[in-house]
Parts: C-alpha cells; sequence; structure tokens
C-alpha cells in the first residue's frame, strides 16, 4: 500500500501549476541524491502518458489529478505529506517525511 498524500493546498498549487504547463497528465515525485544530507525530493510536471515510466505508482488525488511515486523513491517517503505552504508571500512545497532522520540548514535536502 502507498501511504502518500497531499493537503487541499498542494492539489490547488499542482493544479495551477499544471494548468499554466498545459500539462494534464500528473505529477511525478522522486527522490535523487542531492544536498548536504543525501536526498532529495524532487516534482515534475508529466505533460503526456508517454512519460510515465511502467514501474511508477499511480495515486489519484482528485478525478483529474495523479501523482506518479517512482517506485525505487517510495522506501524514502512512505507515509509522506505534501504540502504547500505561503510564507512572507512566498509559497513553497513541504514534505513531511515521518522517516526524516535529519535535513540540512536551508531545506534543500534530508536523511533517513
Amino acid at each position: 500500500m502507498i501511504d502518500i498524500t497531499a493537503t487541499p493546498s498542494a492539489i490547488s498549487h499542482f493544479q495551477k501549476m499544471l494548468n499554466t504547463l498545459q500539462a494534464k497528465t500528473g505529477i511525478r515525485l522522486s527522490v535523487k541524491d542531492s544536498g548536504c544530507s543525501g536526498k532529495k525530493c524532487v516534482l515534475d510536471p508529466i505533460k503526456q502518458d508517454i512519460d510515465i515510466v511502467k514501474s511508477d505508482k499511480a495515486i489519484q488525488l482528485t478525478e483529474n489529478l495523479t501523482l506518479y511515486v517512482d517506485a525505487e523513491s517510495l522506501q524514502y517517503i512512505q507515509g509522506t505529506q505534501i504540502d504547500y505552504v505561503i510564507e512572507n508571500l512566498k509559497g513553497q512545497i513541504v514534505f513531511n517525511n515521518p522517516k526524516e532522520k535529519s535535513h540540512c540548514g536551508c531545506g534543500e535536502s534530508f536523511y533517513v
């Protein structure tokens, strides 16, 4: 079972982003090696069905929005809640990951 969720604020942000990019398929979430702490969550819009990797796990967030999660990344982000937070007129995606043991000072990367 895949246990990754998105708040209504994150879903609204994703829908606006996809509309702006004229991408109708969804969002792909993966974890890449990066930063001071080792791992970084990466979100990419999926513009065409051919951009979906067969091993991706699909999570239907709304009737018109699907989150595709890289299968290899699941071990690092299982249980994560994706949120969109606005602070001081600046919006950003926040990953509330229960597996995170630490993160770098800039918030770019995490360690599990």
